[in-house]
Order: C-alpha cells, then structure tokens, then sequence
C-alpha cells in the first residue's frame, strides 16, 4: 500500500538544477532513501529535526535502574551504561549520572542529526543554569556548561503536571525562618502566578536569549508544554488564568527583543479528535487551547496510538503500523486546521516497566504506565522511511508547519522503546540513518 500522497509529493520549484532528490518510501516494507520513485525537497532545505529528551531516570540508584538487565533488552542500553557481573554471575547494567564528559559526548552524537534537544523540564524547580543535584535537570545544567553547546540547539518542554508541586516546594524554600507553619499551605493561583511573574518568566527569558535557545520563524523561541491538557485547570482554574501566564509570558520575551515564543503543548490528538479513543484525564479540548489560549501549534510527545486499533490489546506490530499511526496523527491534525510540528516516533515498547512492576511498586512507584500494544523496533531503513515521510508532509503542507520543524521521540526514552542515543549493540546506527537522510537533501 503506497503512502498517502499528501506525504509524498513531487514538488516543482523555478531553478529545476536546484532539485533535491528525496525518496520516496512504500509503506509497509523496509526501503532506502536511496530508491524506488524520487520526491523532491523544496527550496527551503531541509526543516529543523529535533529530539525530546527524558533525562530524569538516568543514574545510579534510579527507580527504573535494573529494568533493562535482561538480554534481551541490551539493544536499548546507552553506551554510557556500565554492565557489570556480580557474586551470583548475573548481569546488571548501572545506570550512569550525567557528567560534562557524558554530556560532552552525547553532543558529539547529536552533531550532523539533530538541531536541536527538547529537555523536559519543571517551571516550578529552581534555576537551571546552576549546580543542582537535581537528576532531572543534570543533563540540562552540563548541556549549558559545555564549550561544545552550539553543535546542537536548545529548547524547553516545560512538564506541566509537577507545576503545582514544584511552585509549592520553591515557596517553603523561599519562606524566613520566622515565618510560621500555618503559610505551610497549597499555593492558590494567585501564589502560581506571583512566581510565575517573578521568577520562572525571567528564568526562562534567560533561557530564550541564549544564542543556541531554538527559535522558530525567525526570532520566536520554541517552547512545547507537556500534559498541558490534563493539568490546566487543576493548576490553574481556568483557561483564562493561563491565559493570563501566558500573554506575560509573551510581553516579557518581547520586551528581552525576541519574538513571542513558539508555544507548543504536546497532546494526544488521535484521542482528543475521537471521543471513543480519549482517556479519562484530558479535561481541556485542543479547540479551546487553540481559541482561549491562542498556542500556535500541537504536537506530540509520542504518536503511536493507532486511530482504528485498540491500543490496550497488548499487541506485536510491525514498526510499518508506527509509520502508519504518525502518519494518521500528522493527517488528523491538518484536516482540524491546526498548525502543527509533526512527531516522529523511533519506536514505543514499554515491556521492561511493564514486566518490572511489582518491582517499580516496591521502589515506591505509585502506578506504573503501561504502553499497551508494543512495535517492533525499526531497521535503519524503515527509520529513514519514516524522516522521509514526515519531511514529504510537512514540504507539501507549509501551512501546517509554519514552524518548519519535526520532533522525534526519543533521543532517550530507551525503557519506553524509543531512543537514538548510541546503545552497546547498535552504537551510533540511528543517529547515521538521520545524517544519511541529511546527506542525501543536501
């Protein structure tokens, strides 16, 4: 079955000698950028390609240390693991804490693939740019300290869920010692949104005004906000309250001489379109964000969901149903009118939490989240298969990628099943298809 022709086009330009061949790609079966019946790339080159990250479980001692120590579960451990015997002969992999040497090194990787890194981060935490032991933010606070940052570009997807949280823990760390248990308390919206104005805003404009901060569209820098739809109005109240945020957000960045930023919440369109896919928590529809909170596109943190497959069925697919999902979340999005920065998923296979769970609830774990069906993971081909797909979509629908940008999940997300940092038995492989794909538009 061939590709939707939206996503694979032939698209003329007025210098016919200035055509970059891009292949086109079957779906269902594992081919090469190399062959079969050429696309081309328009003038504008080749969109941003980045990758989100989800650096918080990687160190030693982590709540999710010891899920990848079954063999056949090595292809997903980083290199910067260690695997070590112990007294009874068995396996263990070490997960390793980020370093400037670790950070460094991944750098190195990403150059030639990747503009940018989305790092997941929680507005309510303190500073990023400072010394924290903070694992969630180690790799953010090396990324700023290396002298080799501006190989890859920059930006936040700012974990909404924890805000609440956070904004609580900062305010009893900023409290006197003389003031009383009874200020112990939840904040309200008004004590989020005096933080907000007086300490996450200038942190993260100081986070924009970075020279390698990803902009978008010339000078906008680009935020995604994570589970946006599932904690919006426990956090805030109303649409209208993050409204509020948000528009300060925007005069404060303006005021620094940037753009207004690029927000972007990551959701899980499928579901949201079809009230039969949607789950229990999403309590904001994609409209209202649209209309109230006037973001400027959606994406997604991971688009696997099947749109006539039910995802709870635990099922093998081939990673050609993947190609097939994203492909659906990228067309649904469209044919809503959103503007949208189309994801890219490298794979979902969460078998190792799922299998580790009376382990994770002994650890503490309060519920463990569970993929359902599961994909095979991609040769490189059909990997290359999948960029070239999602570069014909956005090439044949600029208007739905103003942002000419794409998001892969994941540079790291190997527990979950999808990851392109170097691994002990693939090394760098994923990372090579991205630049063969790269090579081949230049």
């Amino acid at each position: 079955m061939k590709p939707d022709p939206d996503i694979l086009f032939i698209n003329s330009m007025r210098n016919t000698s200035a055509l970059l061949v891009l292949s086109a790609c079957l779906l269902g079966s594992a081919c090469s950028p190399q062959k079969n019946e050429p696309i081309f790339a328009n003038e504008k080159g080749l969109p941003l390609i980045g990758a989100l990250r989800w650096d918080g479980v990687w160190y030693p001692g982590s709540v999710q240390e010891g899920l990848l120590d079954a063999k056949k579960w090595r292809c997903r451990v980083p290199v910067y693991s260690q695997i070590v015997t112990n007294a009874l002969g068995e396996e263990k992999v070490i997960f390793q804490s980020y370093s400037q040497e670790i950070m460094d090194k991944e750098i190195e990787h990403a150059k030639g693939a990747l503009d940018y890194w989305s790092f997941m981060v929680r507005l309510g935490k303190p500073k990023y740019d400072i010394d924290t032991k903070d694992e969630t933010y180690e790799s953010l606070h090396w990324y700023l300290k290396s002298q080799h940052q501006n190989d890859i570009n920059f930006c936040v997807m700012a974990h909404v869920g924890y805000m609440k949280a956070d904004i609580a823990a900062r305010m009893r760390e900023m409290r006197t010692d003389d003031e009383v248990l009874e200020n112990d308390k939840e904040p309200d919206v008004e004590d989020m949104m005096g933080l907000w104005k007086t300490e996450i805003v200038p942190e993260l404009i100081q986070l924009f005004t970075k020279e390698n901060y990803q902009k978008v569209l010339g000078d906008r820098p680009l935020v995604y906000l994570y589970q946006l739809d599932f904690h919006l109005l426990d956090h805030w109240g109303s649409l209208d309250k993050f409204k509020e945020a948000l528009d300060y957000l925007r005069e404060k960045t303006k005021q620094a001489g940037l753009g207004s930023p690029y927000i972007v919440p990551t959701t899980n369109l499928i579901a949201l379109l079809n009230p039969n896919l949607s789950e229990g928590g999403s309590k904001v529809s994609l409209a209202d964000m649209y209309r109230v909170l006037k973001v400027d596109a959606f994406s997604a943190y991971s688009a696997h969901r099947l749109k006539d497959v039910d995802y709870k069925l635990n099922l093998e697919l081939p990673y050609t149903d993947m190609m097939k999902a994203n492909q659906e979340w990228w067309t649904a999005g469209k044919e809503a009118g959103f503007a949208l920065i189309p994801p890219l998923n490298t794979g979902i296979d969460d078998r190792p939490r799922a299998e580790a769970e009376q382990l994770l609830l002994s650890r503490g774990v309060k519920s463990v989240w569970k993929a359902g069906n599961w994909y095979i993971q991609p040769t490189m081909e059909e990997l290359k298969s999948n960029l070239v797909n999602c570069i014909g979509f956005i090439r044949k629908n600029p208007e739905t990628v103003p942002a000419d940008a794409l998001l892969i999940y994941a540079w790291n997300e190997n527990i979950e099943g999808g990851w392109l940092t170097p691994t002990v038995t693939e090394g760098t492989a994923r990372l090579d298809a991205i630049r063969e794909v790269r090579e081949h538009l230049k």
